[in-house]
Parts: C-alpha cells; structure tokens; sequence
C-alpha cells in the first residue's frame, strides 16, 4: 500500500494574541492523554531575537484537534519590568527577565513539563555565550549550593532616570573572569536557605531565599524582601531606566534585587502543570543537567518535544536535549557547541545528564529525540555546517555514538528540525515510522517548510532511516512554497494518527506569524 499527505488550510495561532507583545516564536504542540492539544511559545516583549529580555511563555489549548483555541495563558512571567501599554520602541536588551526557548514533554501521568532557558537581569538568552566559564555552583558542602552577589548600594539606592550605561557599569566586575568563591562572596542552597557571606562567614545577611528563587527577611519566609520595579522605554530617545514607583517581590534573577545571580550567564528552569491551565514557578535545575567541563560559558535547551520512553530499558523516562557552547569565541564559525541529553525518572524531582556527545563537525546544537523498537535512542542535531547528524544510545541516553551525517536527508543547516514517534501509522505498517519537519530552502534560507516519514531499520547494531519504504517513493509534503518563509516548527500525533503541525512563517503582509495545520495520512487507491 502507498501512502500520500493532504494538509488542511493554514490557521494563525497568534493573531488573537496577548496585547503589547512585539512577537511571538519557537512553536511547541504536545498531545495530552486526554487527547487535547496543547500550544506554547515564547512570548518576546521587547524584541523579536534571540537575544530580546521580557520574554514570557504563552499556551493556548484545543479540545477539537486544533479546529478552535483557548485564550492566552501566560507562565514563566515576571513583574520585573513593565511593559508601557504605548510603547512602541523595541530595544531587546532592558533588563527584564527572559524565558525563552521552551522544550515540553509530559510524563506518565500525564503531567506536563516544560524546561526553559533562563536569561536573568540583562543578559538575554545568548548572554552566556560571552559570559564566565565555569559553574554558578558549589557543592563542597555536600549540598548545591548557588553563588550570589550583592550589588553597589549605589544601585540599591537606584535614583529615578539614571543612565542604563551608568547603571550597567556597576554590575560587570573587572575581575569576574572564572565563577569561584573568591569572587562570588555569598552562596545559598539551590533549594531554598539563608544566604551566607562565604568571605566574611560572621556576616549575619538576614536574608533567605526559597526553591523559586524569591528572596525574604525571616526564616519561615513569610516576609518579603521587595525592589523597585522598572519601565521599558517608551522611546528610542528614553535612554534610561525608568522606575514605575511600584515594587516586586524581589527575585535572585531581577537587575535591582539585594541579592542576585552572577551575570553572564544563563540558566535552564523547569515548570510543571497537570492542566496546561495552571502552572507552578519555574525552578531551576541547572546544576543537575549541566556537564561541568570545558564547554561551560553557555547552555540552552533544544527547543522541542522531549521523549518519553515507552520501552525497557529505563521505560518512563522523561528526556530533553541541550546544547553548551565555548565562551573562547564570539557567536559565529569558530564557535564550538556541543549536545547533550538530561533525563528524569520521578516526575521532575531529580535529573541526571550524559556527558556532550562527540562529533566530528565544530558545532552541533538544537536536537530531537526518538526511540527505535528495541528501546535505543536515537538523536537528531542541527549542525550549521554539516546538515543533520545523527547518534544512537542504548543504555537510556547515558551514553551516545559518535555523531555522523543523516545519509539520504538534506535541510536548512541553519534550522532546528522537529522529529517524533508515529505510533498508530507504526502499528497499522508493521514498521518504526519517524516524521521530520523542517526547512528545505536552498542556500541556508529559512524557507521550503517540509514534512517527510521515515522508517527506522536497522543494519548491525546500528539504526538507519529509509525514506523509501512507501513503495520505493519518498512520503514527503511541501508545507509552504519553496520561497515562503519557513522557521521553527514542531510536530505532534493526534489521537486519530493524523498530524499535527505548528510552524514560523510570514503572513501575506509580511508580519510574523505562527500556523497550524494538521496532516492526514492517506491510502492511495
């Protein structure tokens, strides 16, 4: 039997978005065991780049496979810089904090987990990349522990209308080259404790900080500590930082708090929710998942579906994917970035991670996983040079093959691609069948959006992709024209073994947009 893929018409996902947000990026669709749809993406305030602050995340939910939508539903968000419902300028670094590229997995009980990059106050979601080798954390103790700093009581006392540079000059130290006790004079348990001066240990702080980060003035945290809360420029002219009069619960990640995380840095968050609807505060997890050796400046989550595993071993898993980058060199070629794997087993409680998977190419970075019949694993990562590389792991993603081109496969090079399981199309073939989308422009462009279906098989040990198993024809759809604009997307199965498609592209004006569509699989007569 051959198969061909019809594709409905093409509907916006944020055209009735939330008000005073310049865009919306990075599509996320996971089907809930309910069978209801879920949506999120980034919502960047300020600026459409990777590298824009006040960045939010925004879900919506369907119940009818993505014929209608829920409102907005706003998480990772905070009240650390207002956003002018008049604004009209767009500076992307102002000191908000940004929650940006989200990957999301449910468990299986079917709670939803999202896992973000978190850039704290004015370092934006690529700050790291320039930033401080090393760790933010200490476990000398037998306990993590985060360093802290305290900055200038000139900027505690933050007087209305100073100059961002004046400001900026303040909290970049000269020395702040490697993180380590000697610079970082304070530290406090990633889970919530007082904070100490590790310099001057007879310091009594008064401060104590919970598992989400906030900070108090009393032990039983039930005292907050508060900061002013800044205004985004309403102006190009409004060179500043405009304070509202108002106050926020201070937080380790806000620019003005008594106590802060170092800058320079990024880190990677976890939120968790059994609806969609209601969602817990982010809490960090990055000194569980992130490799500390050489590649340490940086570290971003693949911003995809994660896994989970539904075969032995480790059957339950909850994987994701991320990748770190040298902080030697600015972004560009000589950039070096590596992937690795981060997993639970208890529902986000704890997390463990693989060491970076080697690879003969300089970068490799965004990457999707699946699972072959056997319970390998197998992951596919953009690489910027080399197209899709490909590594195979047969103890639950612990440790991985030396990463080698997808034979048969070419894509944008410069793209994040989406990969999943098809299980319902498995079953009724008989066969491991993968789907892919991506773009396909020519000549690095972000263009020629794709989907194609695969099928897994496996020579020897290791586990390749035929994309001939439809009667020797490829199965494969053109989602947008070969000059239309095609970004991030990613793909979700359906209850009734369709698919489901979320995708970046430009409306008929030009404007950002981010569309759906869903992709039935059909039986050629």
């Amino acid at each position: 039997m051959q198969y061909s893929l019809e594709m409905s018409k093409p509907i916006s996902l944020i055209r009735d978005g939330l008000p005073n947000c310049k865009t919306y990026r990075i599509p996320i669709l996971i089907t809930r065991l309910d069978g209801q749809l879920l949506f999120i993406c980034d919502a960047r305030f300020t600026h459409q780049d990777d590298n824009s602050n006040k960045v939010s995340t925004m879900a919506r939910i369907s119940a009818d496979c993505g014929q209608s939508w829920s409102d907005p539903i706003l998480f990772n968000d905070f009240d650390d810089a207002l956003i002018p419902a008049d604004s009209a300028f767009c500076n992307r670094l102002q000191y908000g904090i940004g929650m940006s590229d989200t990957a999301a997995g449910k468990t299986e009980s079917g709670k939803i987990i999202t896992v973000t990059t978190s850039a704290p106050h004015s370092t934006g979601l690529c700050g790291g990349a320039t930033g401080m080798k090393g760790f933010a954390y200490d476990n000398t103790d037998g306990e993590p522990r985060l360093f802290l700093r305290k900055p200038s009581e000139r900027l505690q006392g933050l007087q209305q209308n100073p100059s961002a540079a004046a400001i900026e000059s303040l909290c970049v130290p000269e020395d702040a080259e490697i993180f380590d006790s000697s610079v970082f004079c304070y530290s406090v348990p990633v889970r919530g404790g007082k904070i100490r001066n590790d310099s001057f240990p007879d310091e009594d702080t008064h401060t104590w900080m919970n598992k989400q980060g906030y900070l108090f003035s009393d032990e039983k945290m039930k005292e907050p500590l508060f900061c002013a809360q800044v205004r985004l420029p309403l102006t190009e002219s409004e060179n500043c930082l405009p304070l509202t009069g108002g106050k926020t619960h201070a937080h380790v990640w806000m620019f003005i708090a008594p106590f802060q995380v170092w800058r320079g840095g990024n880190y990677l968050s976890y939120a968790e929710s059994a609806d969609g609807k209601n969602w817990a505060a982010p809490l960090d997890i990055t000194y569980m998942v992130k490799p500390a050796d050489e590649l340490s400046g940086s570290f971003f989550v693949s911003p995809t579906c994660g896994l989970l595993k539904q075969k032995a071993p480790h059957k339950g898993r909850l994987l994701f994917s991320a990748y770190g980058g040298s902080t030697a060199n600015s972004w560009g070629a000589h950039f070096a970035e590596r992937v690795a794997v981060f997993w639970t087993d208890d529902e986000a409680k704890t997390w463990q991670h693989s060491r970076y998977i080697k690879t003969p190419v300089h970068k490799m970075s965004e990457s999707a996983i699946i699972e072959a019949p056997d319970g390998a694993l197998i992951i596919f990562s953009r690489s910027d040079f080399q197209g899709v590389m490909m590594s195979q792991s047969n103890d639950g993603g612990a440790t991985w093959s030396e990463a080698q081109p997808l034979a048969g496969f070419t894509a944008t090079v410069n793209n994040l691609i989406s990969v999943i399981n098809l299980e319902r199309l498995s079953e009724l073939q008989n066969k491991t069948l993968v789907a892919f989308s991506y773009a396909n422009g020519l000549d690095r462009t972000r263009s020629a959006g794709t989907v194609k279906i695969g099928a897994l098989v496996k020579n020897g040990d290791k586990w390749q992709l035929d994309f001939l198993w439809n009667e020797g024809s490829p199965l494969e759809l053109a989602v947008t024209a070969a000059d239309k604009f095609f970004a991030y997307s990613c793909l979700a199965e359906l209850p009734d073994g369709s698919l489901a498609l979320a995708y970046e592209t430009l409306d008929n004006d030009d404007k950002e947009d981010i569309c759906f569509v869903t992709i039935r699989i059909c039986e050629n007569s």
